[in-house]
C-alpha cells in the first residue's frame, strides 16, 4: 500500500489492529458498528 493513498495514515499505523481492524476500517463503520465493535 502507497502511504499516500486513500488512508492518509502511515503504514506503521494502519498496522495496529484490534480484532482483524485497523483505524480506517473502525472509522469507515457506521456510528451504531462502531459502537458494538468497541464495546466488545
Amino acid at each position: 500500500m502507497h502511504y499516500m493513498s486513500r488512508k492518509k495514515l502511515k503504514p506503521e499505523a494502519l498496522a495496529v489492529k484490534i480484532n482483524s481492524k485497523n483505524i480506517m476500517d473502525v472509522c469507515d463503520l457506521s456510528i451504531d458498528s462502531s459502537y458494538d465493535f468497541l464495546m466488545v
